[in-house]
Order: structure tokens, then sequence, then C-alpha cells
């Protein structure tokens, strides 16, 4: 591919630092993101470029992202050698420009080491197996994150976050985001962003929507994405009921029904915006007819949650 003149620019000057640069591609049909496969004082690295200002749906600047990426690698990296215990890392930052300030680069650039592996499941085509891999993956980093509130970081001296991702902003906005109780979280925890390297670590991938959330926000992404978008309910119901059990032996909340009620309404008060969210991003901006599998899927979620049927967002 032609790689466009800014990043060209980037590349030339990591050849002139003895950076060696390989295959380099857009990461995703958005063009957002560039990728790089290069190699960092003889050690085999990945790098992510972005315009730096650049503006899009999700990112007011694309330079905020990449800060937060950074900003992500490194807590998780300092709170491990903290002792708090978590079930998966984030790639190591190399080297980056993020942390120049002011920020006077056209180009957002940070080097990481690179992840030889891939997702944990594909929800296409994996086994039974597989699944229960990602499940046990998933649920245990998002009990592990819920323990990391803002005060924490601020007792171990560490850097506060760079900027709010859109999530974030957006729960702000809603009223939903109260600060003292808010936990440690990725918006970008999707399926595939969940690998298992050659070394058997689970790894993180994809970070830039790194920030404080709601609790039980990346549990009810996890949910609509599996329930909705996969349109594979079977799936979101068995994560759910999967989370519910290890919440329950963690302590969290019990069985009794004014605290598995308090659960469900928390539950459903994140659900149900998100829910709806999906509902008008397929409706308006893909032109997803009504009658399709999602949306009566959607509906059939709304339903049951202003009803306050909630155990059948179980079974």
């Amino acid at each position: 591919m032609i790689v466009p003149k800014q990043f060209q620019r980037v590349f030339d000057q990591w050849t002139d630092e003895d950076i060696n640069v390989g295959h380099a591609d857009w990461t995703s049909k958005h063009r957002r993101h560039m990728g790089a496969q290069v190699e960092c004082d003889g050690e085999r690295c990945y790098a992510k470029l972005a315009l730096a200002n650049r503006v899009d749906q999700d990112e007011p600047e694309m330079l905020n992202g990449m800060r937060r990426e950074v900003w992500w690698s490194r807590v998780i990296e300092k709170l491990s050698q903290a002792k708090v215990f978590f079930p998966f890392v984030s790639p190591r930052t190399i080297a980056t420009n993020v942390d120049d300030e002011p920020f006077i680069d056209t180009v957002a650039w940070v080097i990481m080491e690179h992840i030889d592996g891939g997702p944990i499941v594909d929800l296409a085509n994996s086994s039974d197996e597989q699944f229960d891999c990602f499940l046990s993956a998933a649920i245990t980093s998002l009990l592990a994150l819920e323990q990391i509130h803002p005060r924490m970081l601020d007792v171990l001296g560490l850097p506060p976050l760079p900027s709010p991702p859109h999530g974030m902003r957006r729960w702000q906005k809603r009223g939903l985001l109260d600060m003292t109780t808010a936990v440690l979280g990725n918006g970008a925890f999707e399926v595939e962003n969940f690998w298992r390297d050659t070394n058997g670590r689970i790894v993180v991938m994809d970070n830039e929507f790194a920030g404080w959330y709601p609790r039980y926000d990346h549990l009810s992404y996890l949910y609509h994405r599996l329930y909705c978008n996969g349109m594979r309910p079977d799936l979101a119901e068995r994560m759910l009921d999967r989370y519910m059990q290890e919440a329950m032996r963690a302590g969290d909340f019990n069985a009794s029904p004014d605290s598995l009620i308090g659960f469900w309404k928390s539950f459903a008060r994140i659900l149900k915006p998100r829910v709806l969210g999906g509902w008008y991003y397929d409706t308006v901006r893909r032109r997803l007819p009504p009658w399709h599998k999602k949306q009566r899927l959607r509906y059939g979620l709304i339903w049951h949650m202003l009803r306050g049927h909630y155990g059948k967002l179980l079974y």
C-alpha cells in the first residue's frame, strides 16, 4: 500500500534512529490508525500511529486516544507491580511521543511490545471449550477491574486519566457516572480483543478507550454484544449467569431477594441505554429493517426491563 506522507516521515525518522520498519497498513476499514511491524533495539515490536488532530464520531481528537492507550498500559503494569491481581496483561509501551507537552507533532505514535497470538474466541466458529476459556478470561478480568477506583491510583501515586473517552463522557452526560463508585475499565472491551499469546498469557488489546466507568458498564457491553450484535442470546445468558455466580462467590452480593434485585436494577439501568443506542445506530445509520433478528432481540430485552422481568435476561 501507499503510506500517507505524514506517516512516512515518521518511518523515515525511525530509520535514521536505527528502528527498522517492516510491513505497515491500516488497522481497520475506518483508517483511524496505522499499524506497523518494527524492530527496536533488537526487539520485535508493534507500532501504532494516528493523525493527532483527526476527529471522528468516536474520538474528538486521536491524540487523546493514544494518550489513554499509553496510560492504560502503564497503569496496568504499575498495579501488577504493586501486587494487585490481574488475570491479563497489556502490551508494554516501549517508546512514544504522546508524553510531549505541549504536543507539536502531526502524528501521534506509540511503539509497543509485539504480541504473538490471537483472539481466544471467534463467535462465528468456536467450540464450547474455546468459549468457556473466553468466559473465564472476561469475567475474571471484569471482577478484577471492579476493584480499581480513582482513589486507589491516587494512593499509589499513579498518573491521572489524560482525558475522558467518549463512553465515559456519555455516562457523565446522563448522570450515571459517580466518580466515588466508578471503576477502571476499557470501553473497547470487545470479544475479539481478548487474546492469548504463545506463552499462555491473556492479553487485552486495543485500549484507547480506557477510563473510569459505572460498574457493570463492560458487563452490559459484552452482554449486548453477544445477545444482539452477535445474535447469540444463549452465549450472553451463559456469560451473565457465570458472572453472577463468580460475583456472589466473591461476596459482591448474595442470593437474597433484596440483594439480587439491587444487582438487576443496577445492571438494567446501564443495559437499557446501551440497547436503545444499538437500536438507534442500526436503524438510523445502518438502515437495518425493524424486523431484523437483531432488532427483534432488542425489543424483547427492552420489554423485559420495562416490565421488571429481570430474570428473563438470564433464562
